[in-house]
């Protein structure tokens, strides 16, 4: 008999499958953990598939600094998905009108943060004036039609 013994696995917990999971595929473990918290309460205004359209649509996309990263101590650190189970449950935490309200941002290309809807507001009031660029080149354009008329 070998000096090495080989020991039998332990049996696959559910959150060793989640981990493997989450290590092999970043967003399937996302979209586990928001089905997870989504399966007790889904809000009216979402489509039937929630955790997709979140991860998907409503919420932006992993940041380049986003990735798992290993620390010294074996963990793992997830700021993408700590993010989205983050803005999950701020969400489903709002009220009906308010959950609305980031979904119609979100439909004029605000991605919602987990703000208040009022921020949300100011965020839609300053995109709607355009960028500093485009004023001052409207700027520009008035006063060059002013001066073409000869008023200025």
């Amino acid at each position: 008999m070998s000096k090495f013994r080989r020991e039998d696995a332990p049996p696959t917990s559910q959150h060793s499958k989640q981990d493997s999971a989450f290590l092999s595929n970043g967003k399937q473990a996302v979209l586990q953990a928001l089905e997870m918290m989504l399966s007790a309460h889904r809000p009216a205004c979402l489509p039937s598939n929630p955790a997709d359209y979140m991860v998907d649509y409503l919420f932006e996309q992993p940041q380049p600094g986003e990735s798992i990263r290993a620390l010294p101590s074996g963990d793992f650190v997830t700021p993408y998905r700590d993010r989205m189970i983050s803005l999950c449950r701020k969400f489903m935490a709002l009220d009906d009108f308010d959950q609305r309200a980031v979904l119609a941002y979100r439909e004029d290309g605000i991605f919602w943060r987990g703000d208040s809807i009022e921020f949300m507001g100011l965020i839609a009031t300053e995109k709607s004036k355009g960028s500093k660029a485009d004023l001052r080149r409207a700027g520009v354009d008035a006063l060059k039609a002013l001066v073409a008329r000869g008023a200025a």
